[in-house]
């Protein structure tokens, strides 16, 4: 009996094991004639039909997916970028420019000036922190110009930039914030003597702190700090100097500042700041008392995180008014903000708008207001070959004579490698004043080379 029972079990095995065999067959599970695909000669199984086939069975050996490489998209970095100088802490990147110029008009004037040749000299430094917690930047810049004609002037600028940012809490933040700057007023400016022999220095220092928090979505800043305003004399063509001690004043200022965070990339928010000038001469040489007290009002929104978009743009609103009742209160409307614009990874726009009530020592005249727009492009041709264009207009209105400028510019620059390019660049200047001796046009061409570490 025992042989028989061997036999039967035998033969069972045998007939499940055949192709299209239905015994032993369950609801629901694969025949064994389902595994075997006559068409494409491939064996489809499941983990549970694979471990109940016997050894009888030789299914083809099943092809071993290679395993998922899950690589990071590595992001694509400039290969001319300025590698930087370690430095402990910081990482420094100086930077320097040493070419010719040819200008039509050196000394800024309608006086038929023969165009000059000279050299320029422009170093700068930027310092950047490599701390885990804050931050601290410093960008300096500066700009030396020299004319081989005799009579002709040199000329130079330049301006120093610090801010620190420190992470009090996780929410709350204090910025620190200085600038000093050095610029220069054409001799053909209203408010230079048109007996100047050169154009006026002036002199700005800015020292401010900020102190923000995070309310959930909502932002508070509150801001303090002082900016000094400085002008030096102006020597006269006739020996004698203009004194303008009596335009230097001191600046404080007190802002609250409030932003919406709507979502991650957009920013509204609103603005509110008190900014008195007090002078260190008064009155001033007309016998006019003009300290004052300013308030600026702005609504606007902020843009980040966005790949295409960057930056902010407000309406605003400035008032000021002076302590001498003889002087009128001047209104000032307009737009402030600095706008990125990247229609392409090789393509970057650059919008600039400003409005502000500058001094003056017109007589009959309270101030200035200035209004400033300014468009700058940017263009890659290759990673080495960067293109640049801009122009932008300045409104110089005040009781009296109004002046206009308009300025255009165009540039290119080789990269021969990460600290080696060549420069090159035209310059256009048209100025007009309601006083016809004032007007000019200049064009300059600049050419050099651009040294960086």
């Amino acid at each position: 009996m025992r042989r028989y029972l061997l036999t039967y079990m035998a033969f069972l095995t045998a007939a499940a094991a055949w192709p299209g065999a239905v015994v032993g067959q369950t609801a629901g599970e694969l025949r064994p004639s389902d595994l075997f695909d006559p068409v494409n000669s491939e064996v489809i199984a499941t983990e549970e039909t694979t471990q109940a086939a016997p050894a009888a069975v030789k299914l083809p050996p099943a092809e071993e997916e290679p395993p998922v490489i899950r690589r990071k998209r590595a992001e694509e970095g400039d290969p001319y970028a300025p590698q930087g100088i370690a430095a402990g802490a910081f990482r420094l990147f100086p930077t320097i420019q040493i070419g010719g110029i040819v200008s039509s008009n050196p000394e800024q004037k309608n006086s038929g000036a023969d165009a000059a040749l000279g050299y320029r000299i422009a170093p700068s430094l930027r310092l950047e922190s490599d701390w885990v917690r804050h931050s601290f930047r410093l960008n300096a810049a500066g700009e030396f110009i020299d004319y081989a004609s005799g009579g002709v002037s040199a000329e130079s600028s330049g301006s120093v930039t610090a801010a620190a940012r420190v992470d009090v809490l996780r929410s709350t933040t204090i910025d620190l914030d200085a600038n000093y700057d050095i610029d220069r007023t054409a001799a053909s400016d209203s408010e230079v003597p048109d007996s100047a022999t050169g154009p006026r220095l002036e002199h700005e220092i800015g020292v401010f702190a900020a102190l923000n928090h995070q309310f959930g979505r909502l932002g508070l800043r509150a801001r303090t700090g002082a900016r000094l305003k400085l002008f030096e004399d102006v020597d006269l063509s006739g020996g004698g100097v203009e004194d303008n001690s009596d335009r230097n004043y001191v600046e404080p200022e007190i802002a609250l500042r409030a932003t919406y965070e709507s979502s991650p990339a957009i920013k509204p928010f609103a603005e509110i700041a008190y900014r008195p000038r007090i002078h260190s001469d008064s009155p001033d040489r007309n016998g006019l008392d003009r300290d004052s007290h300013g308030v600026q009002l702005r609504a606007g929104v902020q843009i980040d995180s966005s790949p295409i978009w960057s930056g902010e743009l407000a309406v605003a609103y400035a008032i000021r008014r002076y302590d001498d009742p003889s002087l009128d209160t001047v209104h000032a409307p307009g737009l402030i903000g600095n706008l990125i614009w990247r229609p392409t990874e090789l393509t970057t726009l650059t919008y600039t708008a400003n409005t502000s009530i500058d001094e003056t020592v017109a007589a009959g005249s309270s101030g200035t207001r200035v209004y400033e727009l300014r468009v700058d492009a940017e263009h890659r041709l290759r990673d080495n070959i960067i293109l640049n264009a801009g122009t932008g207009v300045e409104f110089d209105m005040r009781d009296g004579p109004d002046d206009f400028t308009l300025d255009a510019n165009i540039g290119a620059i080789y990269r021969f490698n990460p600290w080696l390019a060549w420069t090159a660049g035209y310059d256009f200047t048209y100025f007009n004043s309601d006083s016809p001796a004032s007007d000019y046009v200049e064009h300059r061409v600049t050419t050099g080379i651009e040294i960086r570490r």
